[in-house]
């Protein structure tokens, strides 16, 4: 667990701690939950950043692949509808910043990363 908001200047923040879990058995699978508490609505995005191919399928969920391997990667939330977006950030090198945003602000959230291996 980490605790996150002191590494953000953001008004009305009480709260942002990310949780990070690991399966090793069966295909695996890595868990990201970030629990988000301000005290009044604002908005929040979650992102992942990948230098890989990747496509966005049916139900939201995205794929990520390279070399022949594939993730998937779905991202669920305790309230609320989340808006997923894309861009390709031009500095130094060319990162893809895949990102998920609640659509009205909230109080209080979780929003959990699920990233397992595909099945091709």
């Amino acid at each position: 667990m980490l605790d996150l908001k002191p590494a953000y200047d953001v008004e009305h923040l009480e709260g942002l701690i990310r949780t990070f879990r690991y399966q090793r058995y069966g295909k695996g699978k890595v868990e990201v939950t970030d629990r988000v508490i301000y005290t009044t609505p604002n908005t929040f995005e979650t992102a992942l950043m990948t230098y890989a191919n990747w496509q966005l399928g049916e139900n939201g969920l995205v794929y990520i692949s390279e070399e022949g391997a594939m993730l998937e990667v779905q991202v669920t939330t305790s309230r609320g509808v989340l808006d997923f977006n894309h861009c390709v950030l031009e500095e130094s090198s060319t990162p893809t910043h895949l990102s998920w945003r609640f659509r009205q602000p909230i109080k209080e959230a979780a929003v959990v990363i699920c990233v397992t291996v595909a099945n091709i």
